[in-house]
């Protein structure tokens, strides 16, 4: 007897009605089906009879297997088929307007000086906000683990001892500084050749690397060519090392239709005479219009930045809950004019897709396409990428990619001694950057963000405590592969919860997480922990506290919204982490610089099965014109020797005869700087760091 079954899409008037009758030629077809309870896709080969289909129907359909049933789900929106790719619509905007710090500067002390600016005290950010995203689904295809190890990373057989240390750590900003007394403060940081910027809810503050303040500025101060008679929240800041120039962005408080800011300054090291292009777009007047976004408020604007351009992924809310994206043309906005292309709603609770969106940071100079990251909108346990082919042109948009992960579960809200329980706000992505391992060559992506979990570190909704869950993503250009992941937490009964983390890699492969930690028998801190390239793969060292706050409560309400980790682009190694702690019962923005000692030599990578034949080494180092190197061993072949910058782009590079045991390499054509000096024959490979003065 033929088996019917009937199902009214949401949303439609469409009826789907789906036959397998008997004594029909049976076909094999490829299919994505998705668990009925779980909503976990995955491709399968079946075997099945004729499919007897409405001509009339046109939607994509996925057949979804699960407990003996068979049912229908309407397609994603964003697409038109799985695999193919939405082409955007270029938009062009206003010119910047180009303004000088010293102005900048200027005008503040104006307004300070006539009293001009008001100060307020426990101002909410997200007064309108509906502001966290629990997932209907656990994915059943997740590994109930803590760690995870993709058989394409190989492991090492001896696991070498490195260590890190808090070699500097300072409080950046304390939220008596805010004129708008925002709660919460939205802290992060970046870094650039000389100089730290730290960015709150209403504040902009730029350091040297010892933690002197060079400027302290009123972020409201900062964008008011472009904030329309409102005030600029939720912060960010990248330093981009492809162009070597400082990157701000933040949003207007707009109930509706409010605005998305840039700055992007003119030079790597921020001084008065530093030129800033700033421009601001309503976020819904950015390509066709109407469109699903009016009426709508953009809100956690995330940043990434790349060769090519900026991404900004944005929650939006008010009538409806769904997640867009806008990519810049960032060659134009260096040149003060404003392009930006938008692809809106493609994460949905009808469709799924990327929830806060977060626009990947990539330090490859040759990079031509960019990413969005996010966790699923439905579904735990799920990650999902969407690619950005012609970033520089006319951008388009994938389908969505996903990735599944070790089990998540939605986060608890933290206990702290002496106060009131801290929002974890929710599973979202808390940064996504991309950094090239000089040892291996390539460039992977890294992201975290918080999870229930139980004392054995496990995603589970059964948990009891939280935890930072990190991820390494491989073959971004092709297919992208989770190659590990790992989970700081606390397995005994004090029940630390880690939350609010973001990670991020330097050149040799250590990635640093910066969170915050409480307990019902602490105060809140802030803390970090290192994977160390030489250690287990998907390990997490104990985490250490930037700060000692044993027993001061809080209770003013949400935590974060971010934290941030970040690689010093001035030797590639070096790592920078900002969070938010507790002292006299209010929340300090805390600033930490982070060495890592590796368990080799820190500017040495052998690699091949005759390493032992030859070893080289130079000298001086800092080098000013000539870098000499001496080769001790036995060279019984040519060499070829390449050096490279911090971010893998080649230099020069030549060959040498045999037998060689010493030459000298003219490097006076170098910018000041880290570079690499590789040395290869067919069996061995050396690379030593070097440092042009």
């Amino acid at each position: 007897m033929p088996f019917k079954y009937r199902k009214k899409f949401a949303g439609s008037h469409a009826f789907v009605w789906l036959s397998f009758l008997q004594h029909r030629v049976e076909k094999r077809i490829s299919l994505n089906y998705i668990d009925i309870k779980t909503q976990a896709v995955t491709k399968k080969i079946i075997m099945v009879k004729s499919l007897l289909l409405p001509k009339a129907i046109s939607l994509r359909i996925l057949l979804l297997l699960a407990l003996n049933s068979v049912v229908f789900v309407q397609r994603s929106n964003a697409q038109d088929v799985a695999g193919k790719i939405t082409q955007g619509v270029v938009w062009h905007g206003q010119k910047a307007a180009q303004i000088t710090l010293a102005e900048i500067m200027e005008r503040q002390a104006y307004l300070q000086k006539n009293n001009l600016i008001p100060r307020y005290k426990d101002r909410r950010v997200e007064g309108n906000e509906k502001e966290y995203l629990k997932q209907k689904f656990d994915n059943p295809n997740s590994p109930k683990v803590a760690s995870y190890k993709s058989d394409e990373l190989v492991e090492q057989t001896e696991k070498a001892q490195s260590t890190f240390n808090i070699s500097l750590a300072f409080d950046a900003v304390m939220h008596s500084d805010i004129t708008q007394g925002w709660l919460p403060p939205d802290p992060m940081v970046a870094c650039g050749p000389k100089q730290l910027a730290v960015t709150v809810n209403g504040r902009i503050r730029l350091f040297n690397k010892n933690g002197a303040m060079l400027y302290d500025i009123n972020a409201d101060v900062f964008f008011s060519s472009v904030v329309h008679n409102s005030n600029a929240v939720d912060p960010r800041v990248r330093y981009d090392v492809t162009a070597q120039r400082w990157i701000f962005s933040a949003i207007t408080i707009h109930g509706s239709n409010n605005y998305i800011l840039l700055a992007i300054s003119n030079d790597a090291v921020l001084t008065n005479k530093t030129k800033f292009n700033i421009v601001g777009f309503q976020q819904n007047k950015v390509g066709p219009s109407p469109n699903v976004d009016d009426g709508l408020f953009a809100d956690y604007e995330t940043l990434g930045v790349d060769a090519k351009a900026i991404y900004i992924g944005c929650n939006m809310f008010n009538s409806s809950s769904h997640t867009s994206v806008w990519v810049v043309n960032k060659a134009d906005l260096i040149a003060g004019t404003l392009t930006v292309t938008t692809f809106r709603k493609i994460g949905s609770g009808t469709a799924g897709g990327p929830w806060t969106p977060q626009g990947v940071s990539n330090s490859n100079p040759a990079a031509t396409e960019g990413y969005f990251i996010g966790t699923d909108y439905n579904t735990t346990g799920l990650l999902v990428i969407r690619r950005i082919t012609d970033p520089g042109g006319t951008p388009a948009i994938s389908d969505n990619i996903n990735i599944t992960v070790p089990a998540t579960a939605y986060p608890q809200s933290v206990p702290n001694m002496n106060g009131c329980e801290l929002p974890a706000i929710d599973g979202r992505l808390m940064l996504a950057t991309m950094e090239r391992d000089t040892a291996t060559g390539k460039y992977t992506l890294w992201c975290s963000h918080t999870s229930t979990v139980n004392s054995s570190g496990v995603g589970t909704g059964s948990g009891d405590r939280d935890g930072v869950r990190w991820y390494q993503i491989g073959k971004l250009a092709t297919t992208p592969t989770l190659l590990q992941s790992g989970t700081l937490y606390d397995n005994t009964a004090s029940k630390y919860f880690y939350w609010m983390g973001t990670i991020a890699m330097n050149t040799r492969g250590d990635a640093l997480i910066s969170c915050s930690v409480s307990s019902a028998t602490i105060g809140a801190n802030g803390a970090v922990a290192v994977h160390f390239s030489a250690g287990a793969k998907g390990s997490t060292s104990a985490a250490q506290s930037t700060t000692n706050n044993t027993s001061s409560g809080y209770c003013g309400g949400r935590w974060g919204d971010y934290s941030s980790a970040v690689v010093d682009p001035a030797d590639g190694t070096t790592l920078w982490a900002c969070h938010e702690y507790v002292t006299n019962g209010d929340y300090v923005v805390r600033v930490a610089k982070i060495v890592v000692t590796p368990a080799a030599p820190a500017n040495i990578a052998v690699s091949g099965n005759q390493a032992s034949t030859w070893l080289a080494s130079v000298s001086p180092n800092p080098a000013t014109n000539k870098l000499n190197v001496i080769i001790s061993g036995s060279v019984n072949e040519r060499m070829r020797v390449s050096v490279t910058n911090l971010y893998g782009v080649m230099m020069f590079e030549k060959e040498i005869e045999k037998g060689l045991t010493s030459f000298s390499q003219d490097i006076s054509g170098l910018h000041s700087g880290f570079y690499f000096i590789t040395l290869s024959t067919g069996t061995t490979t050396q690379s030593l760091q070097f440092q042009k003065k």
